[in-house]
């Protein structure tokens, strides 16, 4: 068993789109999290609902930008596309940015999490004001 470090949360699904997350305090020797639940410790998949691990030490997000038009061509695994709409933009610590989708439910997350292949592309082609580099805003 290894201690878990602070910014892991077990994440269950209690009825969509609810979701309910609890610490992870260790993961077992083949990396599943384990929770404090009413059995005691517990690996998180053996509860009701298990969802997945959030891992919120990556996600210093300091502002959000509107999607602002922009669409995601999306391929999975199987073969199978599809075009998403990006919702929004998460803005880093590091400056890096996130694409946000959304799901039937309303729950937000990366819009290229999960797929074999995606290409991001403003319709108009045409990058908003607000995503432009300090260089390239400068050059136009």
């Amino acid at each position: 068993m290894i201690a878990a470090k602070d910014g892991h949360l077990a994440s269950f699904n209690v009825g969509a789109p609810t979701y309910h997350t609890l610490p992870v305090a260790a993961w077992n020797d083949d990396g599943d999290p384990l929770v404090v639940g009413k059995p005691g410790l517990t690996t998180a998949g053996s509860l009701p609902g298990y969802h997945g691990v959030l891992d919120t030490t990556s996600t210093s997000i300091v502002a959000a930008v509107p999607g602002d038009g922009w669409l995601i061509d999306c391929v999975d695994e199987d073969g199978g596309t599809w075009t998403d709409v990006i919702v929004a933009w998460a803005v880093h610590k590091d400056g890096s940015m996130t694409p946000l989708g959304t799901d039937p439910h309303g729950a937000t997350g990366d819009a290229t999490e999960g797929l074999a292949s995606y290409r991001l592309y403003h319709p108009d082609g045409k990058v908003p004001e607000e995503l432009k580099l300090a260089s390239d805003a400068a050059a136009s």
